[in-house]
């Protein structure tokens, strides 16, 4: 979470400076320019996760890529938010757990897009499919899922590149 600011201190501050330097500057304007940077940077973020999941594969139909959104909050800031259902567990990863049968089903579906998975010797590219997904299923119950953390590796590179921002 984004360390938030006294604004008014801030505003204020800035004020003073420009007014040192001989400038005028004036509290909207300020406002202004700090919206617009926000919301940029919200911007930005959406854009870096979304290129993190395209970059490593994470993406399959794009539901995932397709949920983000900036949004405002009611601190004056904006949230980067991925809605789809799965967001979360891709990026924090799970814990072990049982996969339903709606799970299993899609997870074969995903196996069928995505691994297209070669016979074995002797097997029919049905069973191919049914144990390419089994072994996921069994991975998940057993281990759970491993993190692919779009979301914090966005904030950290923009955070890295703008050096303004704090953890």
């Amino acid at each position: 979470m984004l360390e938030k600011t006294d604004t008014k201190k801030l505003h204020a501050q800035i004020v003073r400076a420009f007014k040192n330097l001989g400038l005028t500057v004036t509290q909207e304007d300020l406002s202004e320019a700090i919206a617009r940077e926000a919301r940029d940077t919200a911007d930005e973020i959406l854009y870096e996760g979304n290129a993190y999941l395209n970059e490593n594969g994470i993406t399959d139909q794009g539901i995932l890529m397709g949920s983000g959104v900036v949004e405002p909050n009611d601190g004056g800031g904006y949230d980067v938010v991925w809605k789809a259902e799965h967001a979360s567990w891709i990026n924090y990863g799970t814990d072990a757990h049982s996969v339903s049968t709606e799970g299993v089903h899609n997870i074969e579906a995903w196996v069928r897009r995505k691994l297209k998975p070669s016979p074995r010797a002797g097997e029919s590219e049905e069973a191919a499919v049914k144990r390419a997904t089994n072994s996921i299923v069994w991975s998940i119950r057993k281990q759970g899922m491993d993190p692919k953390p779009y979301a914090d590796v966005a904030v950290d590179t923009v955070v890295a590149r703008k050096g303004v921002l704090r953890r």
